[in-house]
């Protein structure tokens, strides 16, 4: 099915379900698994849509300080991004993310939200106590059997807990107690800069899960998930089709100056070579002239010395040079002594 239509069918069945308005919402999709159903395979979908009077305002505001927003990613689906760091071969990963009061669970697969579940915790105050804590590892425990129990289900392998309310040493040591699966909290030493602060370093170390869901964010690929509106995506396309452009241009025209440049060169050397060369080219006439007429000279007296004198052509010649006031009777050459009188 094309995106466009696929989209529409989401909002259809939203629609009926949810009393969605494909005006008022932002939508998102991403392709999570290929189930066998009834009739054959089934393709799975996360599916997350976001009212426009809470993510427009945001947006404007990050608008107005100057910013540029490629995604608006959904922060389950982030959870979900950053756990596949946490991934183990033929498992699921479980993402508990704990906040003020309330608690995100999500189980992942290869970077995909499989499920999600929001659980409101009353009366905490923004306080995690012991009684609160066992409320969330029983919702944990319950969702880990619902989603086992489901057809499209792997085992979970892990409980990775994130959130502003993740004290590490805390959870470590009430859940193991509580879970039959391991628990951990991120690990962030791969994700520091080395040009950070050291106390910035301290406080990502001592707060890890704090930045999970932000790492997520800023990991997840720009695709179909992404809540993005369509203005803001074709504007951002067109963007870096401008760019691209302006790159293509900036780089074309340095290639046309380099080619003027090589050219102009080029034209300058084929000039003083022509120029040499014509000097050469008059230097060759001017020998040549000096050569034949040096070969002319040696032809006569080569021909004379052999004594094979054109008597017919010596005849003409001195009738032609001699005046005409002189009558030649009598003509003798002397072959042995080369005489000619």
């Amino acid at each position: 099915m094309p995106p466009d239509d696929l989209e529409k069918a989401f909002a259809w069945d939203l629609k009926k379900k949810y009393y969605f308005n494909s005006q008022e919402n932002l939508l998102g999709y991403k392709e999570v698994a290929v189930v066998e159903g009834e009739e054959g395979p089934e393709k799975l979908y996360s599916v997350f849509y976001c009212e426009n009077k809470i993510a427009l305002p945001r947006l404007d505001q990050l608008f107005s300080l100057g910013l540029e927003v490629q995604a608006l990613i959904p922060g389950q689906a982030a959870l979900a991004r950053f756990a596949s760091g946490e991934a183990i071969p033929d498992k699921d990963i479980l993402v508990c993310d704990l906040n003020e009061d309330t608690v995100r669970i999500v189980v992942a697969r290869q970077e995909r939200a499989v499920l999600v579940r929001n659980v409101a915790l009353t009366g905490t105050d923004g306080v995690f106590t012991d009684e609160a804590l066992g409320r969330v590892a029983e919702e944990v425990r319950k969702t880990i059997e619902f989603y086992e129990s489901q057809k499209y289900a792997r085992p979970i392998g892990k409980t990775v807990f994130t959130g502003v309310r993740c004290e590490t040493t805390r959870i470590l040591d009430f859940m193991t107690a509580k879970l039959s699966i391991p628990v951990t909290v991120p690990s962030l030493e791969h994700f520091i800069s080395g040009s950070l602060d050291q106390a910035d370093k301290d406080l990502l170390l001592s707060q890890p899960g704090a930045f999970a869901l932000a790492l997520g964010a800023a990991l997840s690929a720009d695709d179909t998930l992404n809540l993005v509106p369509s203005e803001i995506k074709s504007k951002n396309r067109l963007g870096k089709l401008n760019h691209l452009l302006s790159l293509g241009l900036v780089a074309f025209g340095m290639l046309l100056l380099a080619v003027v440049g090589v050219t102009t060169m080029n034209l300058n050397w084929t000039k003083s070579h022509i120029s040499v060369l014509e000097k050469e080219f008059t230097k060759l006439n001017e020998n040549k002239k000096v050569l034949e007429a040096m070969l002319t000279r040696s032809r006569v007296r080569r021909t004379t010395l052999k004594g094979d004198v054109p008597m017919y052509a010596l005849l003409k010649e001195l009738s032609l040079r001699t005046p005409g006031t002189i009558v030649i009777k009598q003509l003798q050459y002397n072959r042995c002594d080369m005489i000619l009188t």
